[in-house]
């Protein structure tokens, strides 16, 4: 004898299969973007410390960069001491899956200050912290500007220098 359709079981057991089939995807779908933007916070961090290094360095003026805790953003913004560069203000970025950390102590507040001459004050290891995982990125403050500068120093800047 042939069977016909499907009992209210079977219908039930496949949908119930499905359904925990689409969770686990989206799960593991969560943690990858998730992930991704931590990446993406931490390489925005760095290009707002280099930024204002760099923009130290060519404007000769003081610069510094301000993080600050808001809720659950970072929010991350530079600033110049001149009067004169007052109108060039860079965007404020907002970090929404990192929590700061300074030398292991959570920072709701934390500036870094960039001197024209190249200083880079203070130093220690600035830790991001993503909110809902045990990954994190630590930054060596000034290594990291001291290590771009002696990578430019290595060869002759203009073909005659060599």
């Amino acid at each position: 004898m042939r069977r016909r359709g499907f009992t209210l079981l079977e219908v039930m057991v496949a949908l119930a299969l499905l359904v925990m089939a689409s969770g686990a995807v989206i799960w593991k779908t969560r943690n990858a973007i998730e992930n991704k933007q931590f990446d993406t916070d931490v390489s925005r961090m760095q290009v707002q410390l280099a930024s204002c290094y760099h923009l130290a360095i060519n404007t000769h003026a003081d610069w510094k960069v301000e993080a600050l805790q808001k809720g659950n953003s970072l929010l991350v913004q530079v600033s110049c001491s001149e009067d004169a560069l007052v109108s060039f203000q860079p965007k404020t970025i907002s970090l929404s899956s990192c929590t700061l950390f300074f030398e292991g102590v959570k920072a709701e507040q934390f500036v870094v200050y960039f001197s024209s001459t190249g200083k880079v004050v203070p130093a220690g290891i600035l830790q991001l912290v993503h909110r809902s995982s045990d990954r994190h990125q630590e930054l060596f403050i000034p290594e990291l500007f001291h290590q771009k500068e002696t990578a430019l120093k290595k060869g002759p800047i203009h073909p005659d220098d060599g």
